[in-house]
Formats: C-alpha cells, sequence, structure tokens
C-alpha cells in the first residue's frame, strides 16, 4: 500500500511539473512573438488581432496548402491570391483599426490596431 501511495505521489508531482512547464513554454513563445508577424494557417490568422505603432510593415506568411489573401474589408487595400509559403506585406502610416478578411474564406477575419 505504500508503494502505491509513493508512486501516486511521484505521478501527481511529475503531472504539476509538466503542466508547469507548458505553461511557461506557452507564455514564452507568446511573449517572444514579433508583433508585426501574422501567420496564416489551419485557415486562420494566428493573430486575430494585433496592435503596432504607426509605420510598422505588418507580414502574413501562407502557411497553409491553399492560396488566400488579406483584405480590407472597406477594399482599401488587398493583397491578392497568395499561396503556401507566400508572404503580404502592408506598413500602416496611420492610426485606426484595420478590419480585414479572406476573400475565398470569409470566416478568416483580422484586425490590425495601430496607434499614433
Amino acid at each position: 500500500m505504500a508503494y502505491v501511495r509513493a508512486s501516486w505521489a511521484r505521478m501527481t508531482i511529475a503531472g504539476i511539473g509538466a503542466s508547469l512547464l507548458l505553461y511557461a513554454g506557452a507564455t514564452t513563445a507568446v511573449k517572444a512573438q514579433d508583433a508585426s508577424t501574422v501567420n496564416v494557417q489551419a485557415f486562420v490568422f494566428d493573430s486575430a488581432e494585433i496592435t503596432v505603432p504607426v509605420g510598422t510593415t505588418v507580414t502574413w506568411t501562407n502557411n497553409d496548402p491553399v492560396a488566400h489573401t488579406v483584405t480590407d474589408v472597406d477594399q482599401a487595400w488587398d493583397s491578392g491570391l497568395f499561396e503556401q509559403g507566400g508572404t503580404f506585406l502592408k506598413t500602416f502610416d496611420t492610426p485606426g483599426t484595420y478590419t480585414y478578411y479572406c476573400i475565398p474564406h470569409p470566416i478568416m477575419i483580422g484586425k490590425v490596431v495601430v496607434t499614433g
């Protein structure tokens, strides 16, 4: 019976330790992410909303095996279709909130908030 309790305790401690390591890794990954980069993957913009200062160039990279667009909802700018491995760059020179979507996949929506 003592062996079972000791094993249980070791498993519990190992589980808590693993959870803490996963949490720390996730937190580090978020902090390390460049706010001016948005990956397009699994039919989503991986950063649904980013905030950047005026003058920032945002880069979208398509990691999906299908083509996507990055299109302003007001049609002020559009990437055109870009294939897997392709990128689209846009420099934001005016403060404001810019909502965009993918024309072939309109459920894909993102937002860039530009601070002045």
